[in-house]
């Protein structure tokens, strides 16, 4: 008994557990899972257990988990429970918000990224796998042709050399580590074919660009001979790799953070069966946005990016965005403009220039109406409440010179109904004041913006016709008829400091 007591005191208070092929992590145990495994990639998901949520992102979590074990990979999956106090401080640390929510780690390196890709089960596989790899080796000119014309979408950091061996050889290793996750990147040894290939004398890195992204006056690949240090080489790949169109990805966004221009987004669905069709897309783009190309990367107006729309479509959905094919977006100065798919392709598909070359010089010249997500409705007012939709927000608050009351709502929340009831009779109290104006607006269907945006619907604002911008809320959550008028009666009765 003493030495089974002797044994079990061997065993750390925190070990992690493993389910099937998942690690279930808690408290310190996460940094000892991190040092065990710092040399492959470590993916940690952060969950809440039974929620809806969860349980619908678990199954293809655990499947990806199943399937890239069989495939020996150099990486680990693991979870950790969020509402486990001993995981708290990880929270923080890992800079989690909603959940489930992953981040990952490249292999043998600390800082930690956040995943925002799909989370099927076949886009996990692909995505994780994709991080595993280290330097792609090409045997012959042909290997690299064939991924070149396979990646349409994606460049390539290719570092060509005489020997595995060497200063610069250890240099480009280093950055290659600390970008790999990011950018694919390759090596390569010369013994003639390559330097040929490519018009170089000497070693070096070269930047070899997508096809389907080289516009005009773009190369097609760009050189450096003078591997200094890693972080040198990390900031050229980073600011050079983008071609003047580039492929945008959520998880690819902090690699444009060089440039603080607006994305001129043109989002499509990217079907690998078309590619011919993803080329004369992407040219027709280019020929458009071409005008606006002349200034460095880091200087650009506008850099226009190219992107998978169906990755997007959660973020798109509030918007009703989702649904269109293909849209441009762009979002500046805080506000939303938009080129729907009906103004970018005609019926029969074909390319409106015309349209997407207006819509790039709106932009230039802030001449374009923002988007906003707007219900459209021949219901002009119920009870004596007018019906507001988001598309006449402007117009019909901020440009009104009334006094305004209004009501956001959802149809779904169980105090909209009993509120309601409580604002018409309020509204018929006011009937006939005619500097007082009370309007409702649905904010399941239309898009609220400033102030007016808060958590925790039903709300009930007063906008004060000198300041519709920052209107004063009601806040008693036991609200009667009574409670109503004398907030109104308050905020509408000017006070001596304003005599």
């Amino acid at each position: 008994m003493a030495a089974l007591l002797f044994l079990l005191s061997l065993i750390p208070a925190f070990a992690y557990i493993k389910e099937g092929e998942l690690y279930e992590l808690i408290g310190p145990s996460i940094e000892d899972f991190q040092k065990e495994f710092h040399g492959e990639l470590r993916v940690i998901c952060f969950y809440v257990p039974f929620s809806s949520e969860y349980t619908r992102f678990s199954s293809a979590y655990f499947h990806a988990a199943k399937e890239l074990a069989k495939q020996k990979l150099p990486l680990k999956l693991a979870k950790i429970d969020a509402t486990n106090p001993k995981n708290a401080e990880y929270i923080k640390k890992y800079d989690v918000g909603g959940y489930p929510a992953i981040v990952y780690f490249p292999a043998e390196i600390d800082e930690f990224y956040h995943y925002a890709g799909d989370r099927r089960k076949e886009a996990f596989i692909a995505s994780f796998k994709e991080k595993t790899l280290k330097l792609r080796e090409f045997a012959d000119t042909d290997a690299f042709d064939k991924y070149m014309s396979e990646n349409g979408l994606h460049g390539l950091v290719l570092g060509v050399f005489q020997e595995f061996s060497g200063t610069k050889y250890e240099v480009f290793r280093e950055a290659a580590k600390n970008l790999v996750h990011i950018y694919p990147f390759a090596i390569v040894k010369d013994k003639g074919e390559w330097f040929a290939k490519f018009d170089i004398s000497e070693e070096g890195i070269l930047i070899l660009r997508a096809q389907f992204l080289i516009g005009p006056k773009d190369r097609a690949a760009i050189a450096n001979h003078k591997l200094e240090n890693s972080t040198t080489i990390e900031e050229w790949v980073k600011h050079n790799y983008h071609p003047h169109i580039s492929y945008f990805t959520k998880e690819t966004k902090a690699s444009f953070d060089q440039s603080q221009a607006p994305f001129v987004m043109f989002l499509f669905n990217l079907d690998p069966a078309h590619p011919e069709e993803i080329k004369q897309n992407l040219l027709n783009f280019h020929e458009s946005a071409n005008p606006y190309y002349n200034a460095n990367f880091k200087d650009r107006r506008f850099l226009f990016v190219l992107a998978d729309k169906k990755e997007f479509n959660k973020g798109l959905e509030p918007i009703d965005l989702d649904k269109d094919k293909a849209i441009m977006l762009t979002v500046m100065r805080n506000d939303r403009f938009v080129l729907r798919e009906y103004e970018i392709f005609n019926d029969n598909g074909k390319f409106l220039k015309l349209n997407v070359d207006a819509y790039i010089k709106g932009l230039e010249t802030n001449s374009l109406i923002p988007y906003v997500k707007s219900e459209t409705t021949d219901v002009k007012s119920e009870n004596g409440i007018k019906i507001l939709v988001g598309g006449e927000f402007e117009d019909k608050v901020v440009n009104s010179e009334l006094n305004q009351i209004i009501f956001t709502y959802s149809k779904n929340d169980r105090l909209t109904q009993p509120t309601l009831q409580i604002l018409e009779d309020v509204a018929f109290h006011y009937k006939d004041d005619h500097t007082l104006e009370f309007l409702k607006i649905d904010a399941d269907l239309n898009e609220l913006k400033g102030e007016y945006n808060k958590p925790h619907l039903p709300n009930i604002f007063l906008a004060h016709k000198e300041n519709k911008r920052v209107p004063n809320r009601f806040v008693d959550a036991d609200i009667t008829k009574e409670k109503l008028i004398k907030f109104i009666e308050d905020e509408l009765t000017p006070k001596k400091e304003d005599l």
